[in-house]
């Protein structure tokens, strides 16, 4: 009866566990439809206020303002307020920002809401990534990342339904806008169930002793930095460009551009799925570095003005992009030590929105000063970038191990 009962009470221990992750879930999927909106909105909005092709880049500058400010003070925020605390201000200040959007008047005040998304974003996938690297596996990490691709699958159609039968793009943000409300309700309604950390119970008061300058002092921290800045750099130039690139430079229709665009966004989803479960049984290493060359492959296909390979070529990328951010996020505590893992990780994610802020629009600026077919150029010049630098990590490891031993 006593084992029974024990094993009642672990049964009972699971179901608040499952449902909080359930809700970290739901918020990498809405940070998904975020993300993969304003791509795929972009031609309307500009339609709409009269702006160049290269003016994303001012709104992506913003966003990534914010969302820098956002991850770097998360770790510290989530060890002050709380986890639970920490994510229901994110979600506000998310939701607050996407109904800007949807009401703005003008581009100025698309412009500012842009700071509190980026801000709200970069907190949210901070804090949730914190919570997921204490508490759970990297199938969970790869699971919760498969959960942005979903989102940013859908987020494309979403629009495009939207355009399609004559409603504004307004209402695609007033949409994503009012789920972001619902996830505040969730976590409001369990926020009690996100304190206490599964591993090593004292590791946020750890991680709030140890200062970012501390942190930035190991140099395995920069190289981790520069990855996820050109990873997410490459990532978002592939989501906010493709379409534009597919409709405006290669007169394909606008519902199979978007149904390429979906395609893209759910290979990232599925690889995350199907690679992070079997990311440890294979290696991660050699999973990560097939990763790369398939990508490489992807924007290959984005560069040459081929329909066929066009249709292939986003699968593929997001198929090789899939596993990078998730499965280096959730082994930061083993590159850097568990007092730098909440602190690296917000860093790791705030350079990430930089990177993913600054590269499109460089991009853009190239597009709109030059052709859009330097997008693809560019996109597989990143990959080649990327891939180096992830040689280059692996070179740094091995020296570390060496040195060590």
């Amino acid at each position: 009866m006593r084992t029974l009962r024990e094993q009642g009470g672990v049964v009972e221990a699971r179901r608040p566990a499952l449902l909080v992750l359930g809700l970290a879930f739901g918020g990498f999927l809405l940070l998904g439809l975020t993300s993969a909106q304003i791509g795929v909105s972009w031609p309307a909005v500009r339609a709409d206020f009269g702006l160049p092709l290269d003016a994303l880049g001012i709104l992506l500058i913003a966003n990534t303002v914010g969302n820098l400010m956002g991850s770097v003070l998360a770790g510290r925020l989530a060890a002050a307020l709380g986890i639970g605390s920490h994510l229901l201000l994110s979600n506000l200040l998310g939701a607050a920002g996407l109904a800007g959007y949807a009401l703005a008047p003008a581009w100025w005040v698309i412009v500012a809401c842009g700071l509190l998304v980026g801000w709200g974003g970069g907190s949210l996938v901070s804090g949730l990534s914190i919570y997921v690297a204490d508490h759970h596996s990297v199938r969970s990490m790869n699971w919760l990342h498969a959960s942005f691709g979903l989102g940013a699958t859908l987020s494309p159609l979403l629009v495009t339904g939207l355009l399609r039968v004559g409603l504004s793009w307004r209402w695609g943000f007033t949409a994503v806008a009012l789920a972001y409300l619902a996830l505040a309700l969730g976590i409001t309604l369990t926020r009690r169930q996100w304190r206490t950390p599964r591993r090593a119970p004292g590791m946020l008061a750890a991680n709030a002793a140890i200062g970012l300058f501390v942190t930035l002092r190991r140099p395995v921290v920069w190289l981790s930095i520069a990855i996820f800045f050109v990873y997410t750099g490459l990532e978002m130039v592939a989501g906010q460009w493709g379409f534009s690139l597919f409709t405006e430079a290669r007169g394909v229709a606008l519902g199979t551009a978007g149904a390429w665009m979906s395609l893209y966004w759910g290979g990232v989803a599925l690889g995350r799925v199907a690679l992070g479960a079997i990311a440890e049984r294979f290696g991660v290493d050699r999973l990560l570095r097939m990763s790369l060359l398939l990508a490489l492959v992807g924007a290959l296909f984005v560069w040459l003005r081929a329909p066929a390979l066009n249709a292939l070529a986003m699968p593929l990328l997001g198929l090789g992009l899939a596993p990078i951010f998730p499965s280096l996020t959730s082994r930061t505590a083993e590159r850097v030590g568990p007092a730098h893992a909440h602190n690296s990780i917000g860093l790791q994610t705030g350079f990430a929105g930089l990177g993913g802020a600054l590269v499109p629009a460089l991009a853009g600026v190239l597009a709109e000063n030059i052709t859009l077919e330097l997008i693809g150029p560019f996109l597989f010049g990143l990959g080649v970038l990327l891939l180096l630098l992830y040689e280059a990590s692996l070179a740094a490891r091995q020296d570390q191990a060496v040195g060590s031993g």
